[in-house]
């Protein structure tokens, strides 16, 4: 397996994004949505409180790559990190 990087701007992510669970399927490339190294250290730091949140049955997803949503009362909330994570 061997990875490969791909730059996006804002304005074509979601495009990239939709287009690459469409070559999941068919050709089992995975895309991760963190672009950067900083990205990548700050979702390995962030991932216990992923894990923690799921623990709880509060079904979080990231969004834009770091960030965590989890569901709260029928609805989606973003995770506050405050200035700790």
């Amino acid at each position: 397996m061997s990875n490969v990087v791909v730059a996006v701007t804002p304005s074509q992510r979601n495009t990239f994004l939709s287009d690459a669970k469409a070559i999941r399927r068919t050709g089992g490339v995975v895309v991760a949505p963190y672009l950067t190294v900083l990205g990548c250290a700050l979702r390995k730091a962030r991932q216990g409180k992923f894990d923690e949140l799921h623990g709880k049955g509060l079904s979080p997803r990231w969004r834009k790559g770091v960030e965590i949503e989890y569901m709260e009362s029928g609805g989606w909330m973003l995770y506050d990190f405050g200035h700790f994570g």
